[in-house]
């Protein structure tokens, strides 16, 4: 890509020379078009699309001063480097308070002039990369909202739009592909890990408009499939096959399994299908990692509701931390066709221990015991076992649920910000200390590693570990710009232990070596 360049200097003879300057004659930049003062200037940029502007201070009419502050208010994104005397510096530190990206001291000669120019180039690209990294988290976090019904149809019709994704068919199909690796992993390996694995599926998928790729961890990728018609379960067969190959052929990657789920014909359902697929990887023959689990092909009438007898407080807990009110008619119907024959007595067992799981569950989540009280529902508890009202039980049940994930959710909203913040700023401050970890940050925050762990994927779009890992980074990009600093220094200056595996990660991380980037910042 070449980038355009405009240039503004009120001295005839300066901009000649720039003119033919043999930078031009390269594949990195485009001069567009000079003017002599900043008025000039402005009609240059209204008419051409300027990556760069190189511009004096002193000129006629509207000097540069003038010209930057304008640039700056209808033209962001452009990079404004002044030129300036060594007399004119009082202007120059104007300029800079302006927004000037950088000043370069005439005269200058073209090498002067081509390394601020590669240093602006390096800084776009760096901010550009920046932001599709962003772009890439949040994608990922609706999709991973989305899969685990945190979304209302608006919301994700409204979102869907904004993404420019086509959401909306007759029919859907879930896969969880569970990945093992060939030796124990790091926490920075596993960041490592996760990037070839997603980078693999995306190579994979070549921009296909009905996938849809998250991952929940480096060892847990995810997709959902959508469609119409009876070729949909086929499809979704022949992809997770192609899919696992590719993930069998990463770097590292010793074993791959992976369960398809029904389809189903709700997009706010799909965390329904999800479930079924993990589940069914839970349940399958050991020494078969290396295999695609259908769950239409287990044996039986297999539904999600007996897939899942006996878990009914994992299902009681997960509908707490990441349910909402839709799922709870499904869950109390559920449980009443399990134990439907059952005695009044049994159903009050079971409600003690429900009582006890949603208490244990929104203390785990932060909820105080003042704000979320158990005494009317345990008073009531006891009035339904003296009647033996079964009808009575479960509509307790359902009032209890409704009101636990209301305190959940008040909770979220105060909390949630203040918790991702604190364990950011934990990691922004002990990111040089090696094995930092998520059980680490997570005491910090006073919250258990599990929660913990989908919480800040759920609020941030990626996994702690790589905030870890990319703040590890970051800070190495910074010191990597002091050249008295060696590579091997910085890399257990930032937290890693071994300096080869800090390259390695450093080059997937950034495009380039730490010694390229070392480079690019001295200009050379």
């Amino acid at each position: 890509m070449r980038y355009n360049v405009a240039f503004v200097e009120d001295e005839y003879m300066v901009r000649a020379n720039v003119a033919r300057s043999r930078i031009w004659q390269q594949d990195e930049f485009c001069l567009i078009g000079e003017a002599s003062n900043g008025e000039d200037a402005l009609t240059l940029l209204e008419a051409h699309p300027v990556d760069i502007l190189l511009t004096d201070i002193r000129m006629p009419f509207m000097d540069g001063l003038e010209l930057c502050a304008a640039v700056r208010e209808r033209w962001p994104a452009i990079r404004i480097v002044i030129l300036s005397g060594y007399s004119d510096f009082s202007y120059a530190q104007q300029a800079i308070r302006l927004g000037v990206s950088e000043y370069l001291i005439k005269p200058f000669k073209a090498d002067d002039l081509l390394r601020v120019l590669r240093s602006q180039k390096e800084s776009i690209e760096a901010e550009q990369a920046e932001r599709r990294l962003r772009g890439h988290f949040a994608l990922q976090k609706f999709l991973s909202d989305l899969a685990s019904g945190f979304l209302s149809e608006g919301e994700a019709r409204r979102q869907a739009d904004s993404w420019g994704l086509d959401l909306f068919h007759s029919g859907y199909i879930a896969a969880v592909a569970a990945v093992s690796f060939g030796a124990a992993r790091c926490s920075q390996q596993e960041a490592l890990h996760g990037l070839d694995l997603m980078q693999a599926v995306e190579a994979l998928l070549g921009g296909r408009r009905d996938v849809f790729v998250f991952s929940k961890a480096a060892d847990d990728i995810r997709f959902f499939l959508a469609g119409e018609g009876d070729e949909l379960p086929a499809q979704a067969r022949r992809l997770a096959a192609a899919l696992q190959d590719a993930l069998l052929a990463c770097d590292g990657v010793k074993d791959c399994a992976i369960a398809i789920s029904r389809t189903q014909h709700s997009l706010l359902r799909l965390g329904e299908s999800f479930a079924e697929a993990q589940f069914a990887l839970t349940i399958r023959p050991q020494g078969e990692e290396r295999t695609i689990l259908d769950v239409r092909d287990l044996n039986g009438d297999v539904t999600l509701q007996t897939l899942t007898l006996g878990t009914e407080e994992e299902l009681l807990r997960g509908l707490l931390c990441y349910g909402g009110a839709q799922d709870i008619p499904p869950f109390l119907a559920q449980l009443r066709e399990k134990y439907l024959s059952c005695s009044a007595l049994l159903f009050i067992h079971i409600g003690l221990d429900m009582l006890s799981t949603v208490r244990e569950t929104l203390t785990e989540l932060g909820v105080d015991n003042a704000a979320f009280s158990l005494d009317n529902y345990l008073l009531e508890l006891g009035l339904c076992m003296d009647r033996h009202d079964l009808d009575g039980f479960f509509d307790l049940l359902d009032r209890l649920l409704r009101a636990a994930l209301a305190a959940r959710i008040a909770l979220r909203g105060r909390k949630n910000g203040a918790v991702i913040a604190l364990a950011q700023q934990f990691v922004r401050e002990n990111y040089h200390v090696p094995g930092l970890s998520l059980t680490d940050v997570a005491q910090h925050v006073s919250m258990s590693p599990s929660y913990f762990s989908s919480l800040f994927r759920q609020e941030t779009g990626q996994t702690l570990i790589e905030f870890i890992t990319f703040t590890r980074i970051e800070q190495a990009k910074r010191l990597l710009g002091d050249p008295a600093r060696r590579t091997t220094e910085i890399s257990f200056d930032v937290g890693f232990t071994d300096p080869n595996y800090f390259s390695k990660l450093f080059r997937k991380v950034v495009g380039v070596s730490p010694r390229e980037f070392r480079a690019r910042l001295n200009g050379a």
